[in-house]
């Protein structure tokens, strides 16, 4: 199926929306058809004051931050201007590549033209990749009840995808608190060793005791965190995982 197709169908009202706001599906570049290229490759690679080069180095960091996502379930070792992080907010943040569907046809629609030429390009040189697009998906309007059943199908598969994927994440932040309620305490432990090998030297007395209430301080601080840590945080997570489990759907 062309664009104009299905275009066409929407003109003449023999396709409906599937659900109005659509939803983030993970495709394969290569499916989706229909990016337009009016303005000649090298005003199309300039058009946003970008380059190919620099679009080029996006979509490599994004598939790099995609992967340390998978591995790690965060990006907030780095810091926020760390360009795989804002590779990773152009292609998931507010503004995703924006597709129309109907079958298996996905077509640009709006947005992302850019990003998705060049995960095509990326995906075509054996880089793998799949890209979080907004799709937008369409059904024919001559059934009402199919639709329907395939609207509620589609609305209560998502949901528990997306519990699902609450869950996961809520037990990944258990465990990354579980594991900084550890890094904590040996903090502890390699300062009090610090401060014991400074006794040992003979440093002078008020320099030390300066430092030993300076540790002193940070010490309850820490304790304080790791206490919040294990008496609220982790809890709070785990009834939220239990209400999320034994959620319908």
């Amino acid at each position: 199926m062309r664009y104009d197709e299905l275009s066409e169908k929407i003109i003449k009202k023999t396709v409906i929306k599937q659900n109005e706001k659509g939803a983030i599906e993970y495709l394969r570049p290569s499916v989706i058809q229909n990016i337009r290229i009016d303005e000649g490759m090298d005003r199309f690679w300039n058009h946003h004051g970008y380059s190919e080069e620099s679009y080029t180095r996006l979509t490599y960091n994004f598939v790099t931050a995609s992967k340390m996502m998978k591995e790690k379930g965060t990006l907030d070792h780095l810091p926020s201007d760390h360009e795989l992080r804002i590779a990773y907010g152009a292609f998931t943040g507010s503004e995703p590549i924006d597709v129309i569907a109907y079958g298996d046809n996905f077509f640009l629609n709006n947005g992302g033209r850019h990003r998705t030429l060049m995960a095509q390009r990326l995906e075509q040189q054996g880089v793998d990749i799949t890209v979080p697009v907004l799709v937008i998906r369409y059904v024919d309007a001559t059934n009402n009840n199919n639709s329907n059943q395939i609207n509620n199908n589609f609305n209560s598969t998502n949901m528990q995808r997306g519990i699902d994927g609450q869950i996961v994440l809520l037990q990944d932040m258990v465990k990354f608190l579980g594991s900084m309620q550890e890094q904590l305490n040996d903090m502890v432990k390699t300062h009090q060793n610090f401060l014991n090998s400074l006794d040992n030297e003979g440093i002078d007395v008020n320099i030390l005791q300066q430092l030993e209430e300076y540790f002193a301080d940070n010490k309850r601080n820490v304790e304080s965190l790791v206490q919040n840590i294990e008496d609220e945080d982790i809890p709070y997570a785990q009834r939220i995982i239990q209400h999320l489990e034994s959620t319908p759907r």
